[in-house]
This record gives structure tokens, C-alpha cells and sequence, in this order.
């Protein structure tokens, strides 16, 4: 449990013990537990490297809740203005069967939806990866945001929200090109530097 009031995160606590004894001779972890974490990522997608059993001990309630978890957000730190770029999301669901939407907004001059994606899960434990394209508007360090609205009977929401940053530089960059003569090589090179954004 974290000092979070009434929360569990299993997860973060298999993490903990994962660096703490990682290079030691341990028997095992034993987690003493309901089993139903309400906080961070899900127990079953966190990745250890203690190759060790883990034994649960279950206590209470062990009723397996709906949950949507944003697990990772893949996306560049540096980006030129007018060239579009790539974010990436993993999301793993557990028990969700019907299908919800994946929002993306801007919050740089309040909020503003960019886009939204429908996911619809096909087995009890269900991985996904979604890509959305943002198209900066403008230079500086921008703010953006990723929300999953709670489906009905989800308990844990803090999990389905994440923000991001990316810096948007206006870096075009000036090609100054000398030749003695005119040739189709030049003519190709001239040609690619016009078609691209970053140069004039």
C-alpha cells in the first residue's frame, strides 16, 4: 500500500522489490493480498527480472475488477514545426468487454480534442496499440493529453489518464548551393530541398 489514503499498487510494489533484491539470493516474494489493486499499472503486465516464484496470499474481497490501463505513451521530444509526428499508446484492459473511446487533446490554449480512437477488446486480458498524428500549430513546448472516459462498473480511473510534452522548433534551415554548371544532379538536389519543410 502507498500513501495514497485507501489505494493498492501491487505493481509498484513488485517493481520495488524487482531493484531492491534483483542481484540477491532470495527464495521468493509472497504478497499477502485482496488482490485488487486500485491504483498504477496492473500486477499482471508488470515486467520483473527476479526470476524467483511469487506466491499470493489471498485476503478479503478477491473479486477481479474492470479495468482500462494506459499502459505507455510512445511519442518524440523534438519536433519541427509543419512536419507531423507519431504518438504511440499500449493499453491493456482486464474484463472489459464493451468497446470505449481513446481521446487525444491539446491543452495548450484550453482543451481541445485532436482526435479520438474506438477500442474493442476481444478476451478478458486484452493488449492494444493505437497511433495517433498530431500536426503542431505552433513553436515552443506543447502540452497534450491522453483520457479514456471510465466505462460503467470501472472502479480504478486514475490510470486512464496520462499527459505528454513536445517541444515544436522552427527550425527551417537555410542551403545555400553553388555550381559551376548546371547539371540534372544539382537540379535533383535543389529539387529534394524544395520538397522538404525543414529547409529553404
Amino acid at each position: 500500500n502507498q500513501d495514497l489514503g485507501k489505494t493498492t499498487n501491487i505493481a509498484a510494489s513488485l517493481k520495488e522489490a524487482d531493484e531492491i533484491y534483483n542481484n540477491q539470493n532470495i527464495a521468493g516474494i509472497v504478497i499477502i493480498s485482496d488482490g485488487i489493486h486500485n491504483y498504477g499499472n496492473h500486477p499482471l503486465y508488470e515486467e520483473i527480472n527476479l526470476n524467483v516464484p511469487i506466491i499470493s496470499l489471498g485476503l478479503g474481497d478477491t473479486t477481479i475488477k474492470k479495468d482500462i490501463i494506459l499502459k505507455n505513451v510512445e511519442h518524440p521530444e523534438l519536433v519541427f514545426l509543419n512536419n507531423d509526428f507519431e504518438v504511440q499508446i499500449d493499453i491493456n484492459t482486464v474484463k472489459v468487454e464493451e468497446a470505449f473511446e481513446v481521446k487525444l487533446y491539446s491543452n495548450n490554449s484550453g482543451k481541445k480534442l485532436l482526435s479520438k480512437q474506438l477500442v474493442q477488446p476481444n478476451q478478458a486480458l486484452f493488449k492494444t496499440k493505437l497511433s495517433f498524428i498530431i500536426s503542431p500549430e505552433a513553436t515552443g513546448v506543447q502540452s497534450y493529453e491522453i483520457e479514456i472516459p471510465g466505462i460503467n462498473k470501472e472502479e480504478n480511473l486514475k490510470n486512464n489518464k496520462t499527459s505528454f510534452m513536445a517541444e515544436i522548433l522552427d527550425g527551417k534551415q537555410k542551403v545555400l548551393i553553388t555550381s559551376a554548371y548546371i547539371s540534372p544532379d544539382i537540379k535533383a538536389i535543389v529539387s529534394a530541398l524544395n520538397n522538404n519543410k525543414n529547409f529553404e
